[in-house]
C-alpha cells in the first residue's frame, strides 16, 4: 500500500572533482574525488537528497536501474521497508561495498524526506542534540 505522498522519481548520478593538488595514499594517488549524489521526489515535490564517495564503483548506475523502479510508487515514510526491499532486489552480492553504500544512499534521502514533513532538521529528527 503506498502513502498519500508516493515516490515519484529517483534520480541518481556520479561527478568527479578534480583535486588541485593529488593526495597520495601509500603507493596510491588520487588525482580526483568521485561522489554518487541520490534525489528522491514525492509527487507533492518533497526531495529527499544523500551523497557519498562512490570509490569508482558505478553506484548510481545500480540505483537508477536496479533500486529505482521498486521505489518508485512506494510509501517513503516506511523507511525500513524500502530498505528491506531494496537489499532484496539483490540476490548474490558481488559488490557488497557499492551495493551497501548505495541502498544507504537511499536510506538517507527517505530519511531526509521524512524531516521535511515533520518540519525538523535531519539531526534532530535522528535523535542528534545540541546545547
Amino acid at each position: 500500500m503506498t502513502g498519500a505522498d508516493p515516490i515519484e522519481r529517483v534520480v541518481a548520478l556520479r561527478a568527479s572533482f578534480a583535486l588541485a593538488t593529488p593526495l597520495r595514499l601509500g603507493g596510491a594517488e588520487i588525482r580526483a574525488r568521485e561522489f554518487t549524489f541520490v534525489r528522491i521526489t514525492t509527487r507533492s515535490g518533497i526531495e529527499g537528497k544523500a551523497f557519498a564517495l562512490s570509490r569508482g564503483l558505478p553506484g548510481d548506475i545500480f540505483i537508477t536501474e536496479v533500486l529505482a523502479p521498486g521505489l518508485v510508487g512506494s510509501d517513503p515514510d516506511a523507511i525500513l521497508e524500502r530498505v528491506a526491499a531494496c537489499a532484496a532486489t539483490v540476490a548474490a552480492q558481488s559488490r557488497p561495498g557499492m551495493v551497501t553504500r548505495a541502498i544507504s544512499l537511499v536510506e538517507i534521502a527517505l530519511w531526509d524526506i521524512k524531516a521535511q514533513r515533520a518540519a525538523t532538521p535531519l539531526w534532530r529528527l535522528l535523535g542528534g542534540y545540541r546545547a
